[in-house]
């Protein structure tokens, strides 16, 4: 994962998410796979919200997350969405994950590359305008 610089990022949105007690592993800590469900609903509900383009779709073409320190039930975890990036058919976003009651230290950085693909013909398609415009 590329490391990146968040405080020169785009904050795009922020969610609060109850850690469930079936999210830990035997460890008594959050599992690995969560973290991807987290940053997958993350990404859902900002889409949902602003994305709604007829023509395209948003398909996750890359994720990554490094982990930093455990998140141990029970928490409220605060994860941050940030664009960081954006070629002609991708854009990327970067997550952090916090203990809700200590939003200094994160926990994890994970990140999220997708592609803009036509509905119709199922191919990479530039990076629509007003989606752009939501971005930058």
């Amino acid at each position: 994962m590329i490391k990146v610089d968040l405080t020169q990022c785009k904050l795009l949105s922020t969610h609060l998410i109850p850690m469930r007690w079936v999210d830990m592993d035997a460890y008594h800590h959050m599992n690995n796979a969560r973290y991807f469900d987290y940053m997958a609903e993350a990404r859902v509900i900002y889409f949902h919200n602003i994305m709604q383009d007829p023509k395209t779709r948003y398909v996750l073409v890359h994720v990554a997350c490094d982990f930093k320190k455990p998140l141990i039930y029970p928490k409220t975890i605060l994860i941050k969405q940030y664009f960081t990036a954006m070629t002609r058919t991708t854009f990327t976003f970067h997550h952090t994950f916090h203990d809700h009651a200590d939003q200094d230290s994160i926990c994890a950085i994970g990140e999220s590359i997708v592609v803009c693909v036509s509905l119709q013909t199922g191919k990479p398609v530039c990076v629509p305008d007003n989606v752009k415009q939501l971005l930058l």
